[in-house]
């Protein structure tokens, strides 16, 4: 009872998340109902899960039939109809029939032309024999050929496809009834005839059952009736029509008959079996390969908003250089990280291996655009903070649009702060025209904006031209950044502006054509670019419009308004990505009405906190969390959800697979090539959210339950033929195998090497089936044992035993017993021997590698053949007669037998079946015997024992007639020998080709996509990208989040463009963050998140990951984490200026901790951040401290006296908190 509702929980929670109309296959039709457009999003979502579900749905039939049998499976997902092998599902065995008819076809040409060439030497011989009933002879044969030559064209006509199984059966029949005329057509006696000798009858008989067992195409039920039927007829006819009917001689032919059955139903099965199994792992592969893609396309284009495709492409090119195991792993939130150590670390004297590889370039025409939103304090001031990350996603959102439509690169937001370039890292002519529209277009956006949303807010924009520095810098949460005076001039250029107007420098207007802008005077800007040494007065100008109205959105080409392109398109679409951005600043504080404030010093420029020469870090503004929302006072909650209904898809497909977002690809991979998963009742289930509901698994009646599951499973085998059929490249596995024509080695040499390698060892991802390399291995071994004891069996009845062939058959015996019994224990073991040490698993691998196995297969299929010829005698032909009858059919099986183990080659197993044909035609030479003939004494007397010689001379006499038909019959078996060899090496080689080359194209997308993931999870948390990949947002409210900023407060001082354009100056601070980031890889650190760097401030907070935070023991854990991550930064500088020579660089850094809002901000360039009060005060933490000193707030200071020493510093002056009471750190306490 308990595997009954184990199993009816199982399909219960598995179809209890599938809508009814999307397993009865009319979701497209239903989806299109009232809404009439939604029904192409409907068959879009429906297809996502059924692609998803596919390797599950397979993992639980394949775990199902281990629970449910002791037996290996034929095949993966085969039907329980072991005597009709074929696939449990109509879809897939219809696909698997059109998949394999090209190569069964040829099998039967193949067939169909030895039957062919067999007819037409049985009709030479007759002719130039000239036997007595020749004609008719000739004329059969004649028509067998004529037959088979028809039969050749329609396998060639279009209809072939519709007949094939009856074209299969009347071959077969009339083969069959061929075979037996020479029954029907002559009289009783010890030969049938001179035309067609019993010796030549029994060689057609095993022809013509190989053929139909192994390469006539038929089912196997049908395949053994018909040859069962036929060894029956073919055994009462002999017996009726010679003297082979006394009981030894009849068990012997029965037996013989046993053994020919045998090894035909064993190629064929296996057969079978193998070329599904590579039809279900080439399908299996395209299905997954084609999941990975999607999924590999869906970080691409976030990777891609973060940075330009040209460095994404180069960053994942690095990562495949030195990409392997040993340098990735997971951490406990599931996060792919990568081991990149220090370099500086191996003392190398080679200077250009001193520093990590890294990525920038400089530039030159270059036009830097800053944008700033005059207004924001005033406009937050009275928001929660909810509505501010709507309102804000809503604005980024049209400047990302406009961002593309200008064909410009967004480089960043800092809070407010919009800034982006043009003509980088890709140049472009009119960079300095598309950076001027795209600001233009900016304030014609906010207009818009405050229409729409009743705000009243404007747009300052500040553009310059010069030169940059492209790139990034870093390890982990790494973008694209642009740096260098001329873009802390653009800074300036935006800080020194007009609201509604473009302010840009003389640089960037010598770029712009004539006549096509209203251009103003601007005041003088003094400020250094990357061409002038020294400050100096730069002239600057406005830009307030357009001349001609007209020509306002054609300046581009567009022929249309491409805000106005944003804006229908933004009204289609609810489902941006929402979250608050951070609160950093580029622009100067505002009142509020608007008008700029800045704080004038010496000159009357305002003072910026400039941290690098690229970017000023801005002013903090606090706007205030609104305290009166329930949400807001929550300890995580989430935002309000958009775009339900593809939430409620993708939790169906992580509640169905069992698994986290991120655990997605490893478990879909898993469960379709390793078959981890025996049951999804091993599971655990997610929750379905807000938008989820449905009964509880149990609740669901078990026939609808079966009823769901097994429509379900149709969709998915659909969605399998689907991936087939769409692909062109699997038509290579099945069709073109690069193998050699003589020889049959594969033409690629490391190929050929992997084949001898690993063709007959176990493979650790494949389901456990009768194909398995074991189990192939041991039905071989058991067929060949079983082939040797019949044919040892029937020496003893048919020859006197010699000592000699008493010694060979103890020999052979324990060769075939020590070899099932070692086989036997790794099949009752089962999984992989290389895994367990003991003796027989030991030597199990050791004689299965290449050339062992070799030999041990040789010994095995050759000890038959050599059991026969040891009782060869001429004294046994003196003594009975049919001996030498008996010693060639046992001779033909005995060759026939040759064709066992498949996984041994051709060529070895052909030579050993063609000197064992020249060894029996040697020995049924009539002058072989005849000496021994001679010494008849006495044959004048009437004894018994004289009459009994003189009748066995004459038969040996009328067999030496039939010598030529003996060596025609001989070499036509060996022919057949020697095809079936080569055909079955070649299928062989197929399904290993197949397998290899299917596992090698998926390798290298999940190759590729695991670039991704590394790529993508050093840019956004690993928890927030599977958010935004289910439901294109992430925004959520934590409590109690640790913040850190670290600046280096001397890095301005020593940067300096006059050498190689501060290009090396960069390449330190390189070096200096990715010292940084590898504490990130310590597992003491596992709560800390890296927010972002800003030009030399490093930006870093704790607890922002909910699983991680409780798993944690202790409720502070994770900023304990971080005062500790703090005090490893600073011992990181102190062993960098050691490194470094020259180099005295200063760590400040500011801690608090309090609520904040995480969240990603854009539509096209998504960017994560935190954003709170906590976050401002952290970072007027750092502002505000002391160089080489941790400085703390009081609301931090009070959670830290736990564990640390802390020094009171006094109070110091806040913006927007007054005076606030802050302390040193110290160190831990003593008892801690």
């Amino acid at each position: 009872m308990s595997v009954f509702f184990s199993k009816k929980n199982n399909l219960a929670v598995i179809t209890k998340y599938i809508p009814l109309k999307m397993v009865s296959g009319t979701g497209g039709q239903s989806g299109r109902g009232a809404g009439g457009t939604g029904g192409g999003g409907v068959m879009e979502e429906e297809e996502a899960i059924r692609l998803s579900l596919t390797p599950h749905l397979h993992a639980l039939m394949l775990g199902s039939h281990r629970q449910s049998s002791c037996c290996p499976t034929l095949f993966e997902r085969a039907a329980p109809t072991w005597w009709d092998p074929r696939f449990d599902s109509e879809v897939l065995e219809n696909q698997y029939q059109r998949s394999s008819l090209p190569i069964l076809t040829l099998r039967f040409q193949y067939a169909l032309t030895y039957i062919l060439t067999s007819s037409l030497t049985w009709a030479i011989y007759w002719v130039f024999v000239q036997t007595p009933h020749w004609p008719s002879c000739f004329v059969v044969a004649l028509l067998l050929a004529i037959a088979s030559l028809s039969q050749i064209i329609c396998t060639r006509c279009k209809s072939y496809k519709k007949h094939q199984l009856l074209l299969s059966v009347i071959m077969s029949v009339t083969l069959i009834l061929v075979s037996l005329l020479p029954y029907a057509l002559h009289l009783r006696g010890p030969e049938l005839s001179a035309d067609f000798s019993a010796v030549a009858v029994f060689a057609t008989c095993i022809e013509v059952l190989l053929l139909i067992y192994t390469v006539i195409p038929m089912p196997l039920y049908l395949t053994v009736a018909m040859t069962t039927l036929y060894s029956f007829t073919s055994e009462i006819l002999n017996a009726l029509m010679t003297f082979d009917n006394d009981a030894s001689r009849v068990s012997v032919r029965i037996g013989l008959h046993v053994c020919i059955h045998m090894i035909g139903a064993h190629i064929m099965i296996m057969t079978q079996v193998r070329m599904r199994g590579t039809f279900m792992s080439i399908g299996k592969s395209l299905l997954v390969r084609q999941q990975l893609e999607v999924e590999k396309a869906l970080k691409e284009k976030m990777i891609h908003s973060v940075m330009p495709p040209k460095v994404a492409d180069w960053l994942m090119k690095e990562t495949l250089t030195d990409d392997n195991e040993d340098n990735m792993y997971h951490r406990e939130d599931g996060a792919i990280l990568k081991k990149v150590s220090s370099p500086r670390t191996s003392h190398t004297s080679d200077i250009t291996t001193i520093f990590r590889p890294f990525n920038m370039h400089a530039m030159d025409n270059v036009s830097i655009l800053f944008a700033d939103i005059v207004g924001f304090t005033r406009m937050s001031s009275n928001k929660t903070a909810e509505q501010l990350v709507g309102l804000l996603n809503d604005l980024f959102g049209r400047f990302d649009d406009l961002c593309m439509a200008n064909e410009c690169e967004k480089i960043s937001t800092l809070g407010d702060c919009y800034y982006s370039v043009c003509g980088c890292p890709e140049p472009k002519p009119d960079h300095a025209q598309r950076c001027v529209n795209m600001g233009l277009d900016m304030i014609h956006a906010i207009q818009e904006f405050d229409t729409d949303t009743n705000e009243d807010v404007n747009m300052r924009v500040g553009v310059h031209t010069g030169k940059v520095l492209c790139g990034i810098v870093g390890t982990k949460r790494f973008k694209f950044d642009v740096w260098s005076n001329d873009v802390t001039l653009a800074n300036q250029m935006e800080s020194t502006g007009r609201p509604g107007q473009v302010h840009i420098s003389e640089a960037t207007l010598k770029f712009l054509p004539k006549s096509t802008y209203i251009v103003q005077d601007g005041p003088p800007v003094k400020g250094t670019n990357s061409g002038n040494k020294g400050s100096a007065e730069l002239k600057t100008f406005f830009i307030l419009g357009f001349e001609k109205k007209e020509e306002e959105f054609d300046i581009l080409g567009k022929g249309s308004d491409p805000y106005d392109s944003h804006k229908r398109h933004h009204s289609k679409d609810s489902k941006k990505a929402s979250s608050l951005p951070n609160i950093l600043d580029c622009g100067s504080g505002t009142d509020g009405n608007g008008t700029m404030k800045t704080k004038p010093v010496g000159d009357g420029t305002k003072i910026r906190r400039s941290l690098a020469p690229a970017i000023d870090l801005p002013k903090l503004r606090l706007p205030r969390l609104s305290r009166s929302s329930d949400k807001a006072k929550a300890k995580t909650t989430s935002l309000p959800k958009i775009g339900c209904r593809n939430e409620i898809i993708v939790n169906k497909l992580f509640a169905i697979n069992g698994m986290s977002p991120g655990d997605l690809l490893t478990h879909r991979v898993s469960g379709y090539y390793t078959s981890s998963q025996s049951s999804v009742a091993e599971h655990k289930f997610v929750e379905m959210g807000e938008c989820g509901s449905g009964p509880e698994p149990s609740s669901i009646p078990l026939n609808e339950s079966l009823t769901r599951f097994h429509q379900l499973r149709k969709q998915s085998d659909i969605q399998l033929v689907k991936c087939m059929q769409n692909d062109t490249n699997h038509r290579q596995y099945v069709a073109a195998l690069p193998l050699s024509r003589t020889t049959l080695f594969f033409t690629d040499q490391v190929l050929e090497k992997q084949y001898r390698k690993q063709a007959h060892q176990p493979r650790r991802d494949s389901p456990r089936t009768l194909v398995s390399s074991n189990l192939n291995t041991h039905f071989d071994i058991l067929v060949s044992a079983i082939v040797y004891f019949c044919v040892s069996a029937s020496l003893f009845l048919m020859f006197e035993y010699t000592k000699g062939w008493l010694f060979l058959c103890l020999i052979s015996t324990c060769w075939h017993i020590l070899l099932l019994v070692l086989c036997s224990s790794q099949v009752a073991q089962g999984g992989d021997p290389s895994g367990n040490s003991s003796l027989s698993s030991r030597l199990y691998l050791k004689i299965t590698h290449w050339r062992p196995w070799h030999v041990c297969g040789a010994s095995l299929i050759c000890l038959p053949l050599a059991a026969v010829f040891s009782n060869f005698s001429c004294d046994w032909q003196v003594k009975q007669e049919g001996t030498l009858r008996f010693f060639c059919y046992l001779s033909f099986v005995a060759i026939i037998h040759l064709c066992n183990f498949t996984q041994l080659n051709c060529w070895m197993k052909n030579i050993l079946a063609s000197v064992g044909t020249i060894v029996l035609l040697v020995l049924v030479h009539p002058f072989i015997c005849d000496q021994a003939q001679l010494t008849i004494t006495d044959t004048s007397t009437e004894s018994p024992a004289n009459i009994s010689k003189v009748i066995a001379k004459d038969a040996s006499s009328e067999f030496s007639n039939h010598f030529i038909e003996v060596v025609v019959t001989s070499l036509l078996l060996l022919l057949l020998v020697w095809f079936l060899n080569r055909e079955f090496e070649i299928s062989y080689r197929h399904s290993f080709y197949g397998s290899v080359m299917a596992i090698k194209d998926e390798v290298r997308v999940q190759t590729m996509k695991n670039q991704a993931d590394w790529l993508l999870q050093n840019i956004i948390p690993p928890h927030v990208a599977d958010s935004i990949k289910a439901s294109g947002k992430y925004s959520e409210n934590h409590k109690d989040v640790a913040i850190m900023f670290a600046s280096i407060v001397n890095f301005n001082e020593l940067y300096d463009e006059s050498y190689l354009g501060g290009k090396e100056y960069l390449r330190v601070l390189n070096e200096l963050v990715a010292d940084v980031d590898e504490l990130l890889l310590r597992s003491e650190f596992k709560n800390i998140e890296k927010i972002k760097t800003i030009g030399s401030t490093y930006m870093a907070a704790s607890g922002l990951d909910i699983k991680v935070r409780q798993a944690n023991t202790d409720a502070h854990q994770h900023i304990f984490e971080l005062v500790e991550f703090a005090r490893a930064m600073q011992k990181v500088i102190d062993d960098f200026n050691k490194d470094l020579i020259e180099f005295n660089l200063i760590l400040r850094i500011g801690l608090n901790f309090g609520d904040v809002t995480a969240g990603v901000i854009g539509t096209t360039k998504l960017y994560y951040d935190i954003w709170g009060d906590a976050v401002n005060i952290a970072s007027r933490m750092d502002s505000t401290g002391m160089p080489g000193r941790i400085q703390v707030s009081s609301a931090c200071a009070t959670v830290l006296n736990r564990r640390y020493e802390l020094e009171r510093r006094g109070q110091v002056f806040v913006k927007g908190k007054d005076n606030m009471d802050v302390y040193l750190l110290k160190g831990p306490k003593e008892d801690t």
